[in-house]
């Protein structure tokens, strides 16, 4: 090949590569569909309660007139009663449930139909199983009070506490108090009394139910029927996702440790209950511990470095990375695979994602008065306000919601979408990925609530 034709093929392969550059900046396009899912009437009285489903296509409020309350669903309304607690729906947002009062007595209904009224129905209300078939929900009469599972009512207890559902929702859980001594009732069989017991928890694969009990000083462990070694105080077990392994904190002499598998680890001034994890495949086991008053992440039994706070400990899909925010001073950042990034002057708690391949982090932070979403440690535009970001299936597309003065939208890849009044979800506003280049989510505008549903291009 001659020089001159080299050069050639140089210059050919150099204009490839720029052009693959400006397809990859080329700006997202977004189709986008609405579709009225509820209109809020001022009309039908005061609106309260207002919830809406997991998977965020449906809405359902409590509306009332005069001294009736009647839940509002998919635009239409439902029988009004003297009173209504706030409607619960389903895991997968095709049921919903409420508890309601006719004169002195209280009942729940499930999807319209009414269940059999009792003196008093558990504020917390009905509560769904994972897969959605089930229900249950606490309820007294006569002084006592016992568990409600798909309408059949439960042996009679003092007091009985919230159920559980196995993960499959095929069994059931639930302390019950009698004479003084509490037990864990496991699919309607009580298991043996103690002076108090912890909430008890399913494997994930439903075969065990563990929990904390206490007899006389000492507390212990439970899984099934086996009891494990006594201590002076032992915390909520957790149980890793393969259901083969369970971890506790356990203290003895004032010092606390985790146990893990029944082996005892090494001894601290407090491990933070609630931040004992397995990662997702089940071998590694991480939990946050307080040393010479300085907050350490201990991951497989090493300890990272340690600082003023840390919070929000998380594995990567794949279990081979780790990231946590940390308080250092007046400092705020995060620790991604034991690198520290850029301090903020804050970081939004429950934030911090990792991609489905593990890849890519982002995270939520404050800048002064402004909000923004940090991905792969570059830091977005800045906004009033910005919801907890979600990435695509295919880990290509990040989406936040983002709110400046009265306006809110979706941002998708750095494109901002359609203003509206508000974007509506329980906590800061939701999007929800359907496949890797569609997503959707609820906004309001005016009295009517949209269901927008997104494709990009």
């Amino acid at each position: 090949m001659s020089k001159k034709s080299i050069v050639s093929c140089l210059i050919v392969f150099l204009v490839c590569i720029s052009m693959a550059g400006c397809e990859e900046k080329k700006p997202l396009q977004r189709a986008v569909s609405e579709r009225a899912v509820a209109e809020i009437d001022p009309s039908a009285g005061s609106v309260q309660s207002f919830t809406v489903s997991p998977d965020n296509r449906r809405i359902a409020y409590v509306a009332g007139l005069g001294d009736e309350g009647f839940v509002v669903v998919g635009g239409e309304s439902r029988r009004p009663y003297d009173d209504i607690g706030g409607p619960i729906f389903s895991p997968d947002g095709k049921r919903l449930a409420y508890v309601a009062r006719v004169g002195n007595r209280r009942l729940v209904v499930v999807d319209g139909e009414e269940g059999r009224g009792y003196d008093e129905v558990a504020e917390d209300g009905p509560i769904f199983s994972p897969d959605s078939k089930r229900v249950a929900h606490v309820a007294s009469a006569g002084g006592k009070e016992f568990v409600v599972v798909d309408g059949e009512e439960g042996e009679p207890y003092d007091s009985a506490g919230n159920p559980i559902f196995s993960s499959d929702g095929k069994r059931v859980a639930y302390v019950g108090t009698l004479d003084d001594k509490k037990s864990v009732v496991v699919d309607g069989e009580d298991g043996r009394p103690y002076d108090d017991v912890g909430e008890p928890v399913f494997s994930p694969d439903g075969n065990q139910a563990a929990y904390a009990a206490r007899a006389g000083n000492t507390w212990l462990a439970v899984v099934g029927a086996e009891e494990g070694k006594p201590y002076e105080y032992v915390a909520d077990p957790v149980f890793s996702p393969d259901s083969k392994r369970l971890a506790y904190v356990a203290m003895m002499g004032g010092r606390q440790f985790a146990v893990v598998d029944g082996k005892v680890g090494k001894q601290y001034d407090a491990i933070g209950e609630g931040t004992l994890m397995f990662s997702p495949d089940s071998r590694r086991f991480a939990c946050v511990v307080l040393a010479e008053g300085r907050s350490v992440v201990v991951v497989d039994g090493k300890e990272e470095k340690p600082y003023d706070a840390v919070g929000d400990v998380i594995f990567s899909p794949d279990s081979k990375r780790m990231a946590y925010g940390t308080i250092e001073g007046d400092r705020l950042f995060v620790v991604v695979d034991g690198k520290e990034g850029k301090p903020y002057d804050a970081l939004g708690g429950g934030s911090l994602i990792f991609s489905p391949d593990s890849k890519r982090l982002a995270y939520v932070v404050k800048v002064g008065d402004k909000s923004a979403v940090v991905v792969d440690g570059k830091e977005g535009k800045q906004y009033d306000e910005v919801g907890a970001p979600v990435f695509s299936p295919n880990s290509r597309q990040v989406a936040h919601v983002a709110g400046t003065g009265d306006r809110w939208f979706v941002v998708v890849g750095g494109v901002e979408g359609k203003q509206y009044d508000a974007i509506v979800s329980e906590s800061e506003g939701r999007v929800i990925f359907d496949s890797p280049d569609s997503f959707h989510y609820l906004a309001q505008m005016g009295h009517a609530i949209y269901l927008v549903e997104e494709t990009l291009k």
